[in-house]
């Protein structure tokens, strides 16, 4: 490759992990919804044009990639082994307390990407390739535990879809809505019940 060429790229590179930056800061913040990508550009330094010639797309395009991020760096073995657990129950909940730290932390980034999807409910299959690193954190840590813990009687082979959807969904609310269901430690109890209902092996 062409030594100009090299050195263009890179600054590319560098424009658009600054934007990025920027943008994550902005969001967090005043909000998705309250920025514009104007503002985004004016923050930035650059002009609108050069905005739009990294992200075509726009904020969607720019909040995908944050999100993207943002869920590739909470790596499931940095906060989770099933090791440091006597029992299941023990480990379900030090799972669904994280997961509630974690929505918490990237609350406005989870707005937001709601915000896309409502406003336009064919790009769901879109963001889908962003949202697979989110079940794999809330998911992989549950199903490790109850491998581990076989004789609590749990199982959730084939469950893992509709558990997944009742926790994230209900996180989520607690979330968006600032404590809707009470404490952490009320979400969390909340949880353990729908959750050992759901994978309570039949007789």
């Amino acid at each position: 490759m062409d030594s100009n060429l090299k050195e263009k790229k890179k600054i590319e590179h560098s424009t658009r992990d600054h934007i990025i930056r920027v943008a994550t800061d902005l969001i967090t913040r005043k909000g998705y919804s309250n920025i514009s990508m104007r503002e985004i550009a004016r923050s930035a330094e650059i002009s609108p044009g050069t905005l739009f010639y990294h992200f075509k797309n726009g904020k969607s395009e720019i909040l995908k990639i944050i999100f993207k991020k943002s869920m590739q760096n909470l790596e499931v073995e940095r906060f989770f082994s099933v090791d440091d657990f006597d029992n299941f129950t023990e480990a379900l909940k030090a799972i669904l307390y994280r997961n509630i730290d974690n929505h918490r932390k990237f609350r406005e980034f989870s707005i937001a990407m709601e915000i896309e999807i409502i406003s336009n409910m064919d790009s769901y299959l879109k963001l889908s390739e962003y949202l697979e690193p989110e079940i794999d954190i809330i998911m992989k840590p549950i199903i490790i535990a109850a491998k581990k813990f076989k004789k609590s009687n749990f199982n959730i082979e084939r469950k893992e879809k509709i558990i997944l959807q009742a926790v994230d969904a209900i996180i989520h609310r607690h979330i968006y809505y600032r404590n809707m269901f009470g404490s952490d430690e009320d979400l969390v109890n909340l949880l353990m019940i729908i959750i050992l209902a759901i994978a309570k092996e039949e007789k």
